[in-house]
């Protein structure tokens, strides 16, 4: 793990906090709206988005298995 306050620390953060956001809107936003509330189901993008944020969901039970906080013990170790 990256010492507290270290400029990798940081990095490793903001990383992580970019890709909650690209998660978060493009991934799981669009894996519901085809899923839930489009007008026309289309299997392929049901499918891509639902492949996708089941892959983006093991990407993040990934490192927790391993660690207990995805970046940092506490907030300010970053």
């Amino acid at each position: 793990m990256p010492a507290p306050g270290s400029p990798r620390a940081r990095g490793e953060l903001l990383s992580w906090l970019a890709l909650r956001g690209h998660w978060r809107g493009a991934i799981f936003g669009s894996s519901r709206a085809f899923k839930r509330f489009a007008q026309e189901k289309i299997p392929y993008a049901i499918n891509r988005y639902h492949m996708e944020a089941q892959r983006h969901w093991g990407i993040l039970e990934e490192r927790l298995s391993a660690r207990r906080y995805n970046a940092g013990r506490h907030l300010h170790d970053c």
